[in-house]
C-alpha cells in the first residue's frame, strides 16, 4: 500500500504551489509593496562616513564587516 499515490502527490503539489503563489505575489490586497529602496541622500552618507571614520573606534568594531 503506497503512502502517497501519484494522484494524491500531484494534488498536494498543486495546493502547495497555489499557497506559495499567494504568499509571494508582487502585490497584496491591502498591502503596499515597495519595489526598490530609495537612495540615501548624499548628506546622510557623508555623515555616516564622517562618524565612522577609519573604523578603528571601539564603538564600530562590529561594523567592520560592512566595509
Amino acid at each position: 500500500m503506497d503512502y502517497m499515490n501519484e494522484d494524491r502527490l500531484q494534488e498536494k503539489a498543486r495546493r502547495w504551489q497555489q499557497l506559495q503563489t499567494k504568499r509571494f505575489a508582487d502585490t497584496r490586497r491591502f498591502c503596499f509593496t515597495d519595489i526598490q529602496k530609495e537612495d540615501m541622500p548624499a548628506e546622510h552618507i557623508r555623515k555616516i562616513i564622517r562618524d565612522h571614520g577609519d573604523m578603528t573606534k571601539r564603538k564600530f568594531r562590529h561594523d567592520k564587516r560592512v566595509y
